[in-house]
């Protein structure tokens, strides 16, 4: 399997050369987490630069209200791999980022 997904990897720019597509079609293992009880205060890069500890950030993106444009205290981080993503959420899943203990796991697509 793990085969395959590096493969996948390979092609995927190849097959769809738009960047803006290709975060809008779901392939899984391509390092995509959520990021949840983060501080509200808590910006794109600060959360950019948190996970780039642990490998390079495609996208990291806070929640915000549509109405306030508030946080909703949880964000995705899109990562380069598979490797680095995992190697984030053990490090980052329930550490304490700005005051919180954050909660970070594998996105899973929507049904």
């Amino acid at each position: 399997m793990e085969q395959i997904l590096d493969l996948e990897k390979q092609l995927y720019p190849l097959l769809i050369p738009n960047d803006d597509i290709q975060r809008l079609l779901w392939i899984p293992g391509i390092g995509k987490m959520n990021a949840f009880n983060i501080l509200l205060e808590v910006d794109d890069k600060a959360l950019q630069t948190k996970f780039e500890e642990h490998g390079a950030v495609v996208s990291a993106k806070v929640i915000t209200d549509r109405n306030t444009g508030r946080s909703r205290g949880f964000g995705f981080v899109e990562m380069e791999n598979t490797t680095d993503a995992q190697a984030a959420i053990k490090a980052l899943n329930e550490s304490e980022f700005e005051g919180r203990n954050i909660v970070v796991n594998e996105a899973k697509p929507r049904d």
